[in-house]
């Protein structure tokens, strides 16, 4: 990253002094210097005049699908967690369901109990727990099978129905902890959790309350209990009437608190998937998938993949493949780069292919990974290895041709052994990303990029830019 430095003068107890004042510069984007890209495909912004989505992904707990843009040039991982969620607990708003544990509860029907009052979303979906005419401790509580070691973020919505609650957790084996909810004057008192619960007020009489806790064994524990207060006592005679309102109850495991997401029979386990690669080239030629089983996974439980290697974001594939919206000739393939996750030493990486026989006209790839002996392979008019790689981990891979037609492939910088001249011959497009014969990508792809100009002179400082971010090598 670059910087300016500001020279002034700095006059203190009559001296002299030197102030340096250092302004970040914002690097060029690559395709704004190395323009001319047939395809381009990243999760972070490539080209300042592209204000386009990144992605789109789809969520698995309902399918719904939503663009994910770009925020100071990276992908906006915030609003994708926000929408994809993670909510483990089914039935979220549904006291009525066998889930839901209940003791000395009223649950007569007289009164009602389930769906009595507004919810902070505005709709008549909150239910009350009402506690019965018997002198004892009213409460309901919920359980989850949880992972040792693991966090836990709880949260559920409380609101005064003439009582107050006290709200505990026995995820650990090794205590219990509890707070007080004042419903009235919106406090917490009493307080046990290693690390204090948070109360917000939403509007309405209704408040927020939210704790984390860790698990110390792998068991299904008691994660939270919601137990009516009479005054300071949870232990009292009841009046078959009184209560709390409760709604919209939330557990997730991915390291922070969520946006609250309603479940119903199915838990949300936050996972996604992506869609479409939008190419940011300027060519709108974007890359689909329409089928569930093929597309590439981007959150996983709530939280964003990352390449275990550099912890930068990326996409897990295995053995998914995207259409291009338009077919590329591959007779003009100049530089073909990618930055991948080799997972396995049998595992293709792919970038750019076709869905027939590799070789000959009909599978001019610019670069892929041949899954079965780890060699890299450029094809233009036949086959070209170019020597055995089978090492795992992160890589800048990219096929350069010069035009003298000069194919060289490179890994981080390095090219590799075999070299070759090969003129290229007509034959059908390159038309799918991720594919190249009967080879599949398996691994991790962050971005992908195809020029049909000569870039030769241009190699060496695109692989530069696309290290400095990416941290390959």
């Amino acid at each position: 990253m670059g910087a300016s430095i500001y020279l002034g003068k700095s006059l203190s107890a009559g001296t002299k002094g030197c102030n340096i004042v250092l302004a970040s510069i914002a690097p060029s984007l690559l395709l704004d210097t190395y323009t001319g890209a047939a395809v381009a495909y990243s999760l972070r912004q490539l080209r300042t005049a592209y204000t386009g989505a990144a992605i789109r992904v789809r969520r698995s707990s309902d399918n719904a699908e939503q663009d994910i843009n770009f925020v100071g040039g990276d992908l906006d991982t915030t609003s994708m967690i926000n929408f994809v969620g993670q909510n483990l607990w089914t039935y979220s708003e549904e006291w009525d369901q066998i889930v839901w544990f209940k003791s000395q509860l009223n649950t007569t029907g007289t009164p009602s109990y389930i769906d009595v009052e507004t919810a902070p979303d505005s709709t008549l979906t909150a239910d009350k727990i009402i506690e019965n005419t018997i002198s004892s401790t009213h409460l309901t509580s919920r359980q989850l099978l949880v992972t040792s070691g693991i966090t836990y973020y709880v949260s559920i919505y409380l609101k005064s129905g003439g009582r107050d609650a006290k709200v505990t957790s026995a995820i650990s084996s090794l205590a219990t902890y509890e707070v007080d909810v004042d419903l009235t004057n919106g406090t917490l008192s009493n307080n046990t959790f290693p690390i204090t619960p948070l109360l917000e007020s939403v509007g309405n009489g209704w408040y927020r309350l939210k704790f984390q806790v860790t698990a110390a064994n792998t068991q299904t524990r008691t994660v939270m209990s919601i137990i009516t207060m009479n005054g300071t006592s949870t232990n009292y005679l009841g009046d078959g009437t009184s209560g709390v309102y409760v709604w919209g109850a939330q557990v997730n495991n991915n390291g922070q608190y969520m946006p609250y997401y309603k479940t119903e029979a199915t838990a949300n386990n936050g996972d996604a998937y992506i869609t479409t690669w939008y190419d940011q080239s300027g060519n709108a030629n974007d890359a689909t998938q329409a089928t569930a089983a093929s597309q590439a996974q981007i959150v996983s439980s709530g939280a964003v993949i990352t390449d275990p290697n550099t912890g930068k974001i990326s996409s897990t594939w295995t053995s998914d493949r995207y259409t291009l919206t338009t077919g590329i000739s591959p007779n003009t393939q100049y530089l073909s780069i990618g930055v991948v996750n080799r997972t396995t030493n049998t595992g293709g990486i792919n970038q750019l292919g076709r869905s027939s026989a590799i070789g000959g006209i009909n599978g001019q790839q610019p670069l892929f990974w041949f899954a079965t002996t780890g060699n890299l392979r450029s094809d233009m008019s036949t086959g070209l290895v170019h020597g055995t790689n089978t090492s795992t981990g992160v890589f800048i891979m990219t096929s350069e041709k010069n035009a003298s037609n000069l194919k060289t492939a490179y890994l981080n910088g390095s090219a590799l052994v075999t070299t070759a001249t090969e003129a290229p011959s007509a034959g059908s497009n390159l038309d799918v990303f991720g594919q190249a014969g009967s080879n599949y990508t398996f691994g991790r792809y962050a971005e992908y990029i195809y020029w049909d100009s000569e870039q030769s002179a241009n190699r060496t400082a695109i692989e530069d830019n696309i290290n400095t971010y990416w941290n390959a090598y």
